[in-house]
């Protein structure tokens, strides 16, 4: 039960982080076009998403009804699709915690499921790739089986060399926190794949990129 308990969290929040990257950087942050670009998803849902997993139940809905309301917009909106997934795996979190394990179960299902089809509509957009990736890498050291985890660790560093590839030589303008957050999932995804050389290739990226700031460990 704790171990469920433990992943569902670890999911979400790591999913969050991975989101921001979407709004910051890939959609255009620092245009010099004189009309502003429409908000986006995460401009609408972000604070009341953070809000949610800190406790705040009202501000979790909202975030979620938000995300269902551009689902019926568009039902091929595919951050919104992974948003509401993320969304399950809290819920799912939270059913656990409560004892309600078979609510929990079907939950954590239809939020990895609707991960994966939101990657599935999306699949060139770095955000939703990384909003994928990181929290995959990040769950698998508590998946059971050794087969399934391996899986995980694949598909989540396939979505980071993905979207780094779609972000392309921009990378290096990734705010500073968002850039380390990738970089060191992906490193830690690669070492326990066994892919040694190539973490050690994006450990160095770690400290050449971020030099300077206060995000290199």
């Amino acid at each position: 039960m704790k171990r469920i308990w433990t992943i569902a969290i670890v999911t979400v929040v790591a999913a969050v982080v991975g989101l921001p990257i979407g709004v910051e950087f890939v959609r255009g942050e620092g245009s010099t076009d004189e009309v502003s670009p429409p908000p986006t998803l995460y401009d609408r849902i972000g604070k009341d998403f953070f809000a949610g997993l800190s406790g705040d139940t009202a501000a979790f809905e909202r975030a979620m009804n938000v995300c269902e309301q551009a689902l019926a917009f568009d039902p091929k909106d595919g951050e919104a699709l992974v948003y509401l997934g993320a969304g399950d795996l809290w819920r799912a979190g939270q059913a656990f915690r409560h004892g309600n394990v078979s609510e929990g179960f079907s939950l954590w299902a239809d939020g990895l499921r609707k991960m994966d089809e939101g990657v599935g509509l999306a699949p060139s957009d770095p955000s939703v790739r990384i909003a994928r990736g990181v929290p995959l890498i990040n769950c698998a050291p508590f998946e059971p089986c050794p087969k399934a985890s391996r899986q995980m660790l694949e598909k989540g560093v396939t979505d980071l060399e993905d979207a780094i590839a779609l972000i392309g030589a921009d990378f290096c303008k990734v705010p500073p926190f968002e850039r380390r957050e990738i970089l060191t999932a992906l490193v830690d995804g690669l070492e326990r794949l066994g892919r040694i050389e190539e973490a050690e290739a994006y450990r160095a990226l770690i400290a050449e990129t971020l030099v300077g700031t206060s995000y290199v460990r």
